[in-house]
């Protein structure tokens, strides 16, 4: 019996260890040095089995020809790609496509495949050979060609005219793709037939085609052809003017080859164009109108803090994604001088600024015919514009009525460099000890130490003195600068002493903010008393806040909000209150701080107002409307070091346009900049300004995407507004009900006004396609 079983287990051992497992074939087995895309089938007895995966069982697979490998399929490198290089369709069947390198030589190469077991992938390696499976023979011919800089445009590759890496030449019927080497050449190892080969370009930049043809269409017969080359040249030609310096403004003309069309918009096709300078640096553009076809106008403000250096223009059209380039066009340089003065208050009125004279903070200034503005600082009085050589004038511009100088209005002069001394003594109007309070309510965030920053102004020509309180009900004092004197209850108090005329004190108040859903209600007190403690005059402030857990640190809000969540319904009366508050939420100090705010052209700039900041600052406007709030050595902490001091604001005030059309849209964004980092764009701000505010408010339309339209029913005019970041081009239609088309119009924009024209009263369907993905919203309204 022992005999039988140790006789029958031999048996079994020859049947299993005689199953053949072998690679048979590869069919074709033959290509030519350099061929790309080459498909061919491996077929096998019992190795290759199917899988879930379209790779089966296959680990790897290459050819080897001594210490020359060519790469077929590595599971390690192709496992992410679909479709990949391999595919099993049945047991024992494997197709495959590799590329044959250049640098491959020709003759006989062995074929290797390596597989792995299904039940534990990666491991249990199985390897199997077949030699002389694959033969690489010599080509036909060779196509070859360059890509080259024709810097005069005559079509041929001139002395001087070096070749353009890394651009891309595809051959068809192939499909294959071969990139320029370093000296602009590229070469594709052919068999005999017809082949057409085209200049595809970069997708980093992308240039016009100036040689005779784009595609060159030829015949390989046992042969090489060469010269197959691509003129190419920058649609971009030059700047002119190229020259700016810091708190210039720059109006320059853009010449190109014809690239540009004109459209409803002054920008035209042009989607985005940057000036990239050093260190992370970048030019804003204020505005762009396309001329003609080889023109385009582009105004470049800059502001005292912009960096010198020289700047390339990166411009990308509707009509691609890819950029072209106009290298080193603009050179920002030094100013050709700065002009400077101190605001201050004339105790003894002799227009002098003497020893005891205490600066005045954020009293505007312009400078013509630079057309620029400034503020005094708050900590020095201090203001400054650079300059152009020559005749200027430069003014103070009074806000209101509660300041008089005792020196001249302006100074009219010739500038011939730097200069100081335009002063402006200043004395007040209003009453002996009036002084305001001002709040800017900080981020209210749950269960964290917020800082509280009030603001005391003394606006009279006398030192004031009093007392300021603040009551927390239920809140936990943590810390604040200055120190409260004493404490009464809820109730902290401040001994304020020696405040000079026209300055301001800061009181920064830290307090542990309860959990999400509280409201934190503060009531502050301002008491201004006389050398006698008698009080002169007083101011209060009560605000209520809910406390949220989530927040975005970097905003903007405006007082008033408006009516009505949409259209933020305000009095053209109301003058509008602007809080910008930043936070460094980074890993380090934060030594600069600089906010970029441009105000919408319906508000007056002549009655903008600073009403208080969280440090100390300069401010200018520039001739684009574009203020700049810098806060220089402000040394913010990070968040993660402290942070109650990572937060910091300013807050101003402005006053409608006169004039303006009942109802006027006003809107305002910030750009907040940390150091040398990219812009944190706030969120954006809008007021719909009317004369009265609607006492009925109808709901919004809604598509079931992301298009709005508002208000509905809609009068005389209705705004469209949709996601469209690219500024691809948007078509707006609007149909009857029956279906038949009653308005067709496009933008670049995120908006689209409509105007009801002579449309009859009713319900109208709308469609907003975009042009370049083809997709497309749809929805209803009404017009009254």
């Amino acid at each position: 019996m022992k005999k039988q079983i140790f006789t029958l287990l031999i048996f079994c051992f020859y049947s299993l260890s005689s199953i053949s497992q072998t690679l048979d074939s590869m069919n074709p087995n033959t290509g030519i040095h350099g061929q790309q895309g080459l498909t061919t089938r491996i077929t096998s007895t019992n190795v290759v089995m199917t899988a879930i995966s379209q790779n089966g069982n296959i680990w790897d697979v290459y050819l080897q020809q001594g210490a020359d490998t060519i790469q077929i399929y590595d599971y390690s490198i192709h496992w992410w790609i679909w479709p990949g290089p391999i595919n099993v369709p049945s047991n024992d069947i494997a197709d495959v496509t590799f590329n044959i390198g250049f640098s491959k030589p020709a003759g006989t190469y062995d074929l290797h495949l390596r597989t792995s077991d299904h039940a534990c992938w990666g491991c249990s390696f199985q390897s199997y050979t077949l030699p002389a499976a694959f033969t690489v023979t010599p080509p036909d011919g060779f196509a070859t060609g360059t890509v080259y800089a024709d810097k005069n445009r005559n079509g041929i590759q001139d002395p001087g005219e070096n070749g353009i890496l890394n651009q891309t030449v595809r051959i068809m019927p192939l499909n294959v793709t071969a990139n320029t080497d370093a000296s602009g050449m590229f070469s594709f190892a052919l068999s005999n037939g017809t082949y057409t080969i085209s200049y595809v370009g970069n997708s980093a930049r992308n240039y016009l085609v100036s040689s005779d043809s784009l595609t060159y269409t030829i015949t390989i017969n046992n042969g090489n052809i060469s010269g197959l080359d691509f003129g190419l040249e920058d649609p971009l030609i030059s700047v002119s003017p190229g020259v700016t310096f810091p708190g210039n403004q720059l109006n320059t003309i853009l010449n190109a080859h014809p690239v540009f069309s004109t459209s409803a918009n002054t920008w035209g096709n042009v989607r985005q164009a940057t000036f990239l300078g050093p260190v992370n640096s970048a030019l804003a553009l204020a505005a762009i109108t396309v001329l003609d076809p080889n023109r385009i106008q582009i105004i470049i403000p800059s502001t005292q803090f912009t960096t010198p250096g020289v700047y390339t223009l990166r411009l990308s059209l509707n009509t691609f994604n890819n950029y072209y380039f106009l290298d080193s066009c603009i050179t920002v340089v030094m100013p050709p001088s700065y002009l400077s003065g101190i605001a201050f208050f004339d105790a003894n009125s002799n227009a002098v600024f003497d020893a005891g004279d205490s600066p005045v903070a954020n009293e505007r200034f312009t400078l013509s015919p630079e057309n620029g503005i400034a503020f005094s600082n708050a900590s020095s009085g201090i203001f400054s514009f650079p300059a152009f050589i020559g005749n200027h004038t430069l003014s103070w511009s009074p806000n209101g009525t509660n300041l008089t100088l005792t020196t001249a209005p302006s100074y009219t002069f010739t500038n011939s460099g730097t200069q100081s001394g335009f002063d402006f003594g200043f004395r007040s109007n209003l009453p002996d000890y009036f002084c305001d309070l001002i709040y800017a309510q900080p981020f209210m965030r749950c269960n964290q130490n917020v800082t509280h920053l009030f603001t005391i102004i003394n606006r009279s020509n006398v030192t004031a003195q009093g007392t300021f309180s603040l009551h927390i009900p239920g809140i936990n004092h943590t810390s604040s600068n200055p120190p409260f004197t004493s404490q009464s209850g809820d109730t902290l108090f401040w001994n304020i002493t020696g405040l000079n005329p026209l300055s301001s004190q800061n009181i920064s108040v830290t307090l542990m903010n309860p959990g999400a859903g509280s409201t934190v209600v503060l009531n502050a007190h301002l008491e201004v008393r006389d050398g006698s403690g008698t009080i002169q005059d007083e101011d209060h402030i009560t605000n209520g806040t809910g406390v949220l857990c989530a927040y975005d640190p970097n905003d903007k809000a405006v007082d008033p909000p408006g009516v009505d969540e949409i259209m933020h319904y305000t009095l053209l009366s109301d003058t509008l209150e602007y809080l910008i508050r930043f936070q460094n939420t980074g890993n380090d100090t934060a030594f600069t701080v600089f906010i970029r705010d441009t105000i919408d052209a319906s508000l007056d700039l002549s009655s903008l107002e600073i009403l208080a900041s969280s440090h100390s600052m300069t401010v200018q406007v520039d001739s684009n409307r574009a203020a700049t709030f810098m806060f220089q050595n402000i040394l913010l902490p990070d968040s993660n070091v402290d942070e109650p001091g990572s937060h910091g604001y300013i807050l101003y005030r402005i006053r409608p346009a006169a004039g303006l059309p009942d109802p006027t849209r006003v809107e305002n964004t910030a750009h907040i900049y940390f150091d040398l980092n990219p812009a944190i764009t706030t969120n954006t701000t809008w007021n719909t300004l009317v004369n009265m505010i609607p006492t009925k408010l109808k709901p919004i339309v809604r598509s079931q995407g992301n298009v709005k339209f508002y208000p509905n029913p809609m009068n005389r005019e209705g705004k469209f507004e949709f996601l469209n970041d690219r500024h691809d081009k948007m078509l707006v239609e609007v149909f009857t009900l029956a279906g038949t088309k009653v308005h067709s119009g496009n933008t670049n924009s995120d908006h689209y006004l409509f105007h009801k024209g002579n449309l009859s009263a009713g319900v109208y369907f709308f469609r907003i396609s975009n042009s370049v993905s083809g997709k497309s919203e749809n929805g209803i309204f009404e017009i009254k």
